[in-house]
């Protein structure tokens, strides 16, 4: 996939603007006429992952969200004297909120795919789209969160924390990429039901690219039984560690901000 924007890019991510009613759907800043907030289009799946330029693919974010999303920008604080303790604990306590959320629904994206590849379920768009664009969202939120909070300098506050601290961001990454590998893993899987992961379109099983939005399709994690039809139980037990190991991990994180919130006192 090129990084080159299409030539109706303009028009593209207006509608983009439209659809979500010139919202930031990460922070809910308003732009448009209603509203003074910088907004940007920006890509749910990465066009370096074979993400399109479709507009299932896009989301609405204002200008320091997608900065924040790219670990470009600190967003700012609602306490602006905050010394390096408290950063600390803000910044752990939103890494493991957000990741908590994220589990949620991931094991709804989850059973939803599961569903679908195993035949109890008719692939349903708004359900796989929305909870896709959740997940992928979030995640891309949460990794900007992570960014800032290598940044931060520990230095002044004594080791033991700091220690705590650098073990639950090194979780917290640790995490968000077994979110995006049991994402794509799931993609994979759902391109073998005959729709693209990305604009839902109807794809041939075969295809490399998907025709209607220009997405990377791949279909190489699934696996058919001796009889041709597909197997999906190694993707239930795939994607079930997937969640198993990321709830053992927000575990982990958990009692690694304990220790924080314990040694802090």
């Amino acid at each position: 996939m090129s990084d080159r924007l299409p030539s109706d890019w303009d028009s593209r991510r207006k509608k983009v603007y439209r659809r979500d009613g010139y919202t930031c759907q990460h922070c809910g800043a308003k732009g448009g006429q209603n509203g003074d907030t910088e907004l940007h289009a920006h890509h749910i799946v990465p066009k370096s992952r074979g993400g399109s330029h479709h507009l299932n693919n896009l989301v609405t974010v204002c200008r320091d969200c997608h900065k924040a999303i790219h670990g470009d920008f600190i967003a700012p604080s609602p306490r602006e004297q905050l010394d390096q303790m408290d950063k600390i604990g803000q910044l752990s306590i939103s890494i493991l909120r957000e990741q908590k959320d994220l589990l949620g629904t991931l094991d709804e994206f989850v059973q939803h795919i599961v569903g679908v590849m195993g035949g109890k379920r008719a692939p349903d768009a708004e359900t796989y789209l929305e909870s896709r664009r959740d997940i992928r969202l979030g995640n891309d939120r949460v990794k900007g969160v992570i960014e800032n909070a290598k940044k931060l300098d520990t230095s002044s506050v004594p080791e033991e924390i700091s220690s705590e601290y650098n073990q639950l961001v090194r979780t917290a990454e640790e995490l968000s990429e077994n979110f995006v590998e049991c994402v794509q893993r799931a993609e994979s899987c759902f391109n073998h039901s005959g729709r693209c992961h990305i604009c839902f379109e109807e794809i041939d099983r075969s295809d490399e690219i998907c025709s209607e939005c220009g997405a990377e399709l791949d279909t190489s994690e699934v696996e058919y039984r001796e009889d041709g039809r597909f197997d999906a139980d190694p993707l239930v037990n795939d994607l079930s560690d997937y969640l198993t190991e990321s709830a053992d991990l927000l575990t982990k994180m958990s009692g690694n901000l304990d220790s924080i919130v314990e040694k802090k006192e």
